[in-house]
């Protein structure tokens, strides 16, 4: 973010970061960052369905996910790996001949 993003943007996702922080740590009653892994699997479950419900005010959430999403599925981990996209799929033949 520190390379594309304008100042305005940086602040607006350093806001919802520590918006989310805050929520997360409320969720578990403390330090999020020290919680089982289960808690913190209940913690994020419960906060992700908040936020896309219509009466919230985490739109940073939403908002931080999407970016994240978009480069983790635009990365070649995300892509080939997870999603297991082909650019060329089927077999590539460069000399096929061609009748007409």
């Amino acid at each position: 973010m520190s390379h594309w993003a304008n100042a305005a943007t940086r602040k607006t996702h350093r806001k919802a970061l520590d918006q989310i922080g805050r929520a997360l740590n409320r969720r578990v009653g403390g330090g999020f960052v020290t919680v089982d892994q289960e808690t913190a699997e209940r913690a994020l479950t419960e906060l992700d369905a908040e936020a896309f419900s219509d009466n919230n005010d985490l739109g940073g959430y939403r908002s931080l996910k999407g970016y994240i999403s978009r480069f983790y599925f635009s990365s070649e981990g995300g892509a080939v790996q997870e999603l297991k996209w082909i650019s060329v799929p089927g077999r590539w033949d460069p000399a096929v001949k061609v009748s007409g």
